[in-house]
């Protein structure tokens, strides 16, 4: 994936000149060290816990995805019963 598109769909927030990503970094680890404990510990505990509900949301709507790309066992089955016997390994 680019950059330019890990940017566009919100992955970063930030693109950066190539070879400028570290004086970025360090001029955003100043802003952030200017704020109060507090309320910068706040801000990352409420990032974790968005993140870790965003996995949870999207492990509980696996099982309903993948059923919908799958048929159903009976016609697995028959595909599988229909594959010749001389696959290849790879």
């Amino acid at each position: 994936m680019s950059a330019r598109r890990a940017y566009d769909i919100g992955l970063v927030s930030e693109l950066t000149e190539p070879g400028r990503a570290l004086d970025a970094a360090v001029a955003r680890a100043v802003v952030l060290a200017g704020y109060p404990t507090e309320a910068v510990q706040g801000t990352v505990r409420a990032l974790w816990t968005i993140r870790e509900a965003s996995v949870e949301r999207g492990f509980a709507h696996g099982p309903q995805l993948i059923a919908l790309g799958n048929l159903p066992p009976d016609r697995q089955a028959q595909l599988f019963r229909g594959r010749p016997r001389d696959h290849r390994v790879r």
